[in-house]
């Protein structure tokens, strides 16, 4: 009980924007309770101390059969502010993971997401080309992947192809009929 009333209010901290005091409930009950490792991390990170975040994500890679850990460690790398040393770091444990789980959806979103924010757009759209085989009626991945696609006079149809079944599955959205025009 006391651990889940410490988790508990460490996500209160979280969200209100005190990591530090955040940060001190997680470490109360990170032995006991691997679901702070995430929220752990990102108090970590949020106080500028990315080095030990992507150290933490490592640490619970290497302890966890999970894709958790990376897809923690995507969301600081997309979000916060790392160096391009601490991008580099992270590469390794993003592509054992990707190797060891490579047909989980959200873990390939993610790479996708993540690929998208770092500009390297090729690699984005193969990973979620990878997802929509895993999901194909994922109307936001689809309207992602049709709007990648659509900047080359080489993949057009194909980004037709996919904006058409998104609209197909989502109905006439102002944002998919947005990419179609």
């Amino acid at each position: 009980v006391e651990a889940e009333i410490n988790r508990t209010i460490g996500m209160l901290w979280l969200q209100a924007g005190s990591y530090a005091k955040a940060e001190e409930r997680f470490r109360l009950v990170l032995a006991d309770d691997p679901r702070v490792l995430g929220p752990l991390a990102t108090s970590l990170a949020r106080q500028g101390r990315m080095d030990e975040a992507i150290q933490l994500c490592e640490f619970a890679s290497s302890k966890a059969d999970t894709p958790a850990p990376a897809i923690t460690l995507i969301a600081l790398l997309g979000t916060g502010k790392p160096t391009p040393e601490q991008v580099e770091r992270s590469e390794k444990l993003l592509a054992d993971t990707v190797q060891a789980y490579p047909e989980n959806a959200l873990l390939l979103d993610r790479m996708g997401q993540l690929r998208l924010v770092q500009g390297r757009m090729d690699e984005a759209v193969d990973f979620f080309r990878r997802f929509i085989v895993l999901q194909p009626d994922d109307a936001m991945v689809l309207n992602n992947l049709a709007v990648m696609l659509g900047e080359s006079p080489e993949t057009r149809d194909e980004a037709l192809t996919m904006i058409d079944r998104a609209l197909d599955i989502a109905g006439k959205q102002p944002a998919l009929l947005d990419t179609k025009a």
